[in-house]
């Protein structure tokens, strides 16, 4: 099946980007002007694509020549009111049959478009291009897998989210349009094409290791809605004078501390959950915690690449579409796997579950 449309089965969302672009650098290049109305007291009566020639009348011709100077064309032909007037008819016709043309291949290749985005697969490779990896924190002091009781990627993460402390607000990037190209592009083409860039913004580097650290499982869409708003809360962290708007169920509450060891707490969706571990450590987040986290966590949204994800035609840049960044706000698409309550029941009240389980 993917050999027929060409794409490689762990590259459908990047060949979505690619051909999206593609089309609409063509809808730009080709857009027509809309046709000019016609003189006063001149109705028309062309329709797409036929065209409804007056009667020609020599008696006509003689009578507007006669009361109206005609001016040559540059060719030095001279046509007379009624010749002036079918030609009009006729230019209009043929605007009408190019923009007619424009649609249907328009729609021919949103349709196949469309077909290849039901093809898409919704998992791309495990993001690997940070430097660490979720083996590669556990595997150093611990056993690894659902039994491991050790903190060594809490830890990390407590130090990884912590760094944007120490980030100059200089070298931040504020501009939206720029932060959303550079996560679309870091979660479906890889993280390794920011390199090539003049400017890299620091906190992207910490995107791009939680991507690769909690996200390998997760789909398309759940990395862009989860680093979306991990992405905000970080700006706000380090710009306080500034900081992006948040839904009201992601705001840090006035009694979360800063500790080392909680920082972390503060970057998951739920506000109870939240609450619950500051104010009782539970359930402890230990390494085993996390393997059913990344295993199960979810955002429920059923938007095709097309909806999820645009270009804006004037810069190039990829950015979320409102319909988008809207179900991003609504914190019930943020759920988990039944796995994860099997391991940790105590959290089945203060975590929004999985509607629909894949079978």
């Amino acid at each position: 099946m993917w050999t027929i449309f060409g794409l490689a089965p762990l590259r459908g969302w990047a060949s979505f980007l690619n051909m999206y672009s593609v089309l609409v650098l063509y809808s730009k290049r080709h857009a027509l002007q809309p046709p000019q109305r016609y003189q006063a007291g001149r109705p028309s009566t062309a329709t797409a694509g036929h065209v409804t020639m007056p009667p020609r009348s020599s008696t006509d011709d003689q009578n507007n020549g006669s009361t109206t100077p005609l001016k040559p064309w540059s060719s030095g032909r001279v046509l007379s009111a009624a010749q002036r007037e079918r030609k009009r008819l006729m230019n209009r016709a043929s605007q009408s049959r190019r923009r007619n043309n424009l649609k249907n291949t328009l729609k021919t290749v949103e349709s196949r478009l469309f077909q290849i985005e039901r093809r898409c697969l919704a998992y791309l490779p495990p993001p690997t291009s940070g430097e660490y990896t979720f083996d590669d924190c556990i595997s150093a002091n611990s056993t690894g897998g659902a039994d491991d009781c050790s903190t060594s990627l809490r830890d990390f993460l407590n130090d990884l989210l912590g760094s944007i402390f120490q980030i100059n607000p200089g070298q931040v990037c504020t501009n939206e349009q720029f932060n959303q190209d550079a996560v679309i592009r870091g979660v479906v083409l890889g993280w390794d094409v920011l390199r090539k860039q003049d400017f890299v913004c620091p906190i992207w580097n910490i995107l791009r290791r939680v991507d690769a650290l909690l996200m390998m499982h997760a789909s398309v869409p759940a990395r862009l809605a989860l680093l979306r708003g991990i992405h905000m809360m970080l700006l706000g962290r380090r710009l306080s004078d500034r900081p992006p708007p948040l839904p009201p169920w992601f705001r840090p509450r006035k009694y979360h501390a800063y500790s080392s060891e909680s920082i972390v707490n503060d970057y998951f969706a739920w506000p109870r959950f939240r609450q619950k571990l500051i104010t009782s450590n539970n359930p402890p987040l230990t390494n085993r915690f996390w393997f059913y986290f990344t295993r199960n966590v979810q955002f429920e949204c059923d938007l095709s690449p097309a909806h999820t994800i645009d270009i804006d035609p004037d810069t190039g840049k990829y950015r979320l579409t409102t319909v988008f960044r809207d179900v991003t706000d609504d914190i019930h698409r943020y759920t988990m796997g039944s796995e994860f309550f099997e391991a940790y029941p105590e959290c089945f009240e203060d975590v929004y579950a999985c509607a629909l389980e894949d079978g």
